[in-house]
């Protein structure tokens, strides 16, 4: 944390986003960066919110909301944002075996995929295809996933598929859905994007007849203002 105290603005910056980068894992900075919303420099305040907003679920909290809502700025209505849409994306993967959990999760995921916000939608799907856990855990991400590759907009379709194919094995099961957006989806990146990941899971598996195993997905598109 010392290194965001330092008098230089730019050595904060660059604290922050290596903070930033380290997502989930660097719960134990929250506090600091909430600190660093009241910075002098609006460059650094930006940085904190974006920090903010990689910790996903790990910055969920009250104190956190009321810091980011009092910012005002874009940057921190996207973190709040992403960090909305990291919690849900977590209570879609529950894993949890009464039928309570069963019905929680599935809730979360219907309010996800018909959520009237799509960059909101899109940050679910990113979040979904870097899940780590369990495979029963990553096998309910892909189920999420494939749900989103019949969302509207192009982008968030093309998150889907790219999530998938970074899930691995898990997603074997969505090769057909992937196939068909390659085949018929309406966006060309978004069958860029679905092809990958097939070319993805081709590799881990060879009884799979699409692409190689040298294929990688792609982020997806934030729509232009």
């Amino acid at each position: 944390q010392g290194w965001l105290r330092r008098e230089g603005k730019d050595l904060r910056v660059a604290a922050i986003g290596a903070i930033g980068a380290f997502g989930e894992v660097a719960a134990t900075q929250v506090k600091a960066l909430v600190a660093c919303l009241e910075d002098t420099y609006l460059d650094v305040q930006e940085a904190a919110a974006q920090a903010l907003g990689a910790l996903g679920a790990a910055a969920a909290g009250d104190d956190v909301q009321a810091a980011l809502s009092a910012c005002a700025t874009p940057v921190a209505a996207e973190a709040l944002l992403r960090i909305d849409a990291a919690s849900r994306a977590r209570a879609i993967t529950s894993v949890e075996a009464t039928n309570e959990g069963q019905a929680k999760a599935a809730a979360a995921l219907k309010a996800c995929v018909e959520h009237d916000n799509e960059e909101f939608r899109q940050f679910v799907a990113e979040v979904l295809g870097r899940v780590v856990g369990s495979a029963e855990v990553k096998a309910r991400s892909a189920d999420a996933l494939a749900s989103f590759l019949k969302d509207p907009h192009p982008f968030v379709r093309e998150a889907a598929a790219t999530g998938l194919g970074a899930l691995g094995e898990a997603a074997m099961s969505k090769v057909v859905a992937l196939a068909e957006a390659t085949a018929e989806d309406s966006d060309e990146e978004v069958r860029e994007a679905s092809r990958l990941a097939l070319a993805r899971l081709g590799g881990l598996d060879e009884r799979a007849p699409f692409g190689d195993s040298t294929g990688g997905g792609r982020l997806a598109r934030v729509p232009e203002e």
